[in-house]
């Protein structure tokens, strides 16, 4: 909203629909971010939480009791797929909830006697090695996502400079319909061009466990 008014009050009304486009693509990117960064710890955390569980069972505990004592030592969101799976074991039937690869262990032991510890044990494996891989490729493309954005900012250091040097691009830009025009569809390019980037630098980052 500063943004919006600022524009107005600078560049008018194409000021005012230029920080509200830029604005919004900003916002996104950063919830689209949070979101990323908040899907990999659940992943870290459902990882070390079937660690637990096959840590327990490894000792000899019933299922239920080694869910249920994983379930206690995990966060919020790994306890409850944990007492979801004691609950499923308890009542003898296969587990329905967590990622496909919960419910592949769940089945195999179920129908085809695998033990439990076995196929939980490359579960466990498979979680670390998918959060460990997004690690690194978050960690890769930190760069192309900084140079995108100081890319995105450059038109802005462009007008900067030229009303430094006398040119007075901002006047054309505030006083003028064809100003006020290449105002709002450079804003509009600048926030699809930030939109765009974030999408796919997001995207290759593998945040989840499989879940089909």
């Amino acid at each position: 909203m500063l943004g919006v008014v600022g524009g107005w009050m600078l560049l008018g009304i194409g000021g005012a629909v230029a920080a509200a486009l830029v604005g919004v693509a900003l916002c996104y990117r950063r919830r689209l971010r949070a979101r990323q960064k908040g899907q990999l710890a659940e992943l870290e955390e459902l990882s070390e939480a079937v660690a637990g569980l096959v840590a327990e069972l490894a000792t000899g505990a019933h299922p239920v009791t080694a869910a249920e004592q994983a379930a206690r030592e995990a966060p919020s969101a790994a306890a409850e797929t944990l007492r979801l799976i004691a609950t499923a074991s308890r009542l003898g039937g296969e587990s329905d909830v967590g990622p496909f690869q919960l419910r592949q262990a769940w089945h195999l032991t179920a129908r085809h006697g695998v033990p439990l510890v076995t196929t939980l044990s490359a579960v466990a494996q498979d979680l670390a090695h998918r959060a460990r891989f997004s690690r690194a490729v978050q960690a890769r493309l930190a760069g192309p996502q900084v140079s995108a954005a100081l890319l995105s900012g450059l038109p802005a250091v462009g007008l900067a400079l030229g009303q430094a040097t006398g040119a007075r691009p901002f006047d054309a830009l505030a006083t003028t319909l064809l100003g006020q025009a290449a105002l709002t569809l450079g804003a509009l390019l600048t926030a699809v061009g930030l939109i765009w980037t974030t999408r796919i630098t997001t995207r290759a980052v593998p945040t989840q466990a499989r879940s089909a």
